[in-house]
């Protein structure tokens, strides 16, 4: 906006203005984008709690029960007076009976009971779909809404929802000089801001996952996945880098549960304190029976 404003509006460049239908058609996509951008916000700051309680109390219901140890446990900042805030990670059999550590952010309310204590067990609730937000949680638990946070929240997306309107109103005021939307031109600020705003907020975390290597189902991978031990066939750079670090191809194979040979090719961004894993013979990966071509580096899946 302020380059938009400083340089190009006070130009001559613009003649008679845009074509008033090529106008027409720039207004259209502008409220298309804003709308979504709008929408998304929406379900990122305020549908996202909701649907994440409901969700909640779903799998307590419903949920499958899976029993776990826990082997770490972290202390972080707390959210609120009298609550613990804890990231623990726990050990657990997955659908396939491979042994598979996840971690799970926890808010514990009575930290004087010590139940998450490093080398109890634990029972867990899991969506067998994968699908909800949570989709694993301490069965028992309780949940509430915090007011006050959904509520900033909410007041936070009615100020951007206004933010956006008032500046549909300004520029017409402002720009149009009698002649309609007629000022309208596709690097006008209310075309520029939302595709920016939907590739840097939305877009860029998709496509930085998808040159990581790691599989968009890496959750199946993991709850459903077996254990096998891959040799590293070769490994050789793309030609792709992210933040200097390179992206590179490996060709492997392994052997399945039942002893038949696959070969597989995986791409991974590898950071530069790790490349010595390039030179390694063999690596532990994770994949599914029902398609062993899938698979992902057992180390891609601690989380």
């Amino acid at each position: 906006m302020i380059l938009y404003y400083s340089i190009n509006y006070g130009s001559e460049m613009r003649g008679d203005g845009t074509n008033p239908w090529l106008a027409l058609s720039y207004l259209l996509i502008s409220l298309i984008l804003w709308g979504i951008v709008l929408y998304k916000l929406y379900q990122r700051w305020v549908a996202f709690t909701l649907r994440a309680k409901s969700n909640i109390e779903s799998l307590l219901r419903d949920g499958t029960v899976r029993n776990a140890e826990i082997v770490d446990v972290k202390t972080l900042k707390p959210i609120a007076t009298g609550v613990e805030s804890l990231e623990i990670s726990v050990q657990l059999e997955n659908f396939s009976g491979t042994k598979i550590i996840q971690t799970i952010p926890i808010n514990d309310s009575n930290p004087q009971l010590n139940r998450y204590g490093l080398g109890k067990n634990i029972a867990l609730r899991i969506d067998k779909t994968l699908k909800s937000i949570p989709f694993m949680i301490p069965d028992g638990v309780q949940v509430s809404l915090q007011t006050k946070q959904l509520i900033f929240q909410l007041v936070a997306w009615l100020l951007a929802l206004t933010a956006v309107a008032a500046y549909y109103i300004f520029s017409y005021n402002y720009e149009s000089n009698g002649m309609g939307w007629r000022f309208l031109i596709f690097w006008h600020p209310l075309l520029l801001c939302p595709l920016i705003l939907l590739f840097s907020y939305f877009g860029l975390g998709a496509l930085m996952g998808k040159l990581s290597g790691l599989p968009k189902d890496a959750l199946k991978l993991k709850f459903y996945g077996k254990q096998a031990t891959a040799r590293i066939l070769s490994a050789k750079q793309t030609g792709t880098y992210i933040n200097e670090q390179p992206q590179v191809r490996f060709e492997l194979d392994y052997n399945d549960e039942r002893g038949r040979t696959h070969k597989v090719s995986l791409k991974k961004i590898v950071s530069l304190l790790e490349l010595g894993i390039t030179q390694e013979k063999s690596i532990a990966i994770f994949y599914l029976e029902d398609d062993p071509q899938h698979v992902a580096f057992a180390s891609d899946l601690d989380f």
